[in-house]
């Protein structure tokens, strides 16, 4: 809403790495483009296509599977609970019981 009303371009980012943290772990922080809202479209309409253009920008700043994990670390497991929350934890549980 502020970049439509300011014509303020968005700068996409994504942090990639972060799925599973352990200390000294190195993320990757990476930025598209600006993207400009259009000055023709304003409000509801305006606002979504900014939003969908956006989204676009920031999947297409992702890889296209999930790193592949190195070895186990003691303090990984704990430090990711800690950090992701425990929807998170319960969402990774499920999905290694699926396995």
């Amino acid at each position: 809403a502020f970049a439509m009303a300011s014509g303020v371009p968005i700068v996409p980012c994504a942090v990639v790495g972060t799925t599973e943290l352990w200390l000294r772990k190195r993320i990757e922080v990476r930025f598209g483009p600006p993207i400009r809202p259009e000055p023709n479209l304003r409000g509801h309409a305006g606002r979504n296509a900014l939003e969908a253009r956006l989204r676009e920008a920031i999947i297409a700043l992702l890889p296209a599977g999930e790193p592949r994990r190195p070895r186990r670390r003691p303090l990984a497991r704990l430090l990711t609970d800690l950090l992701n929350g425990a929807d998170d934890v319960a969402r990774r549980r499920s999905e290694l019981a699926e396995r």
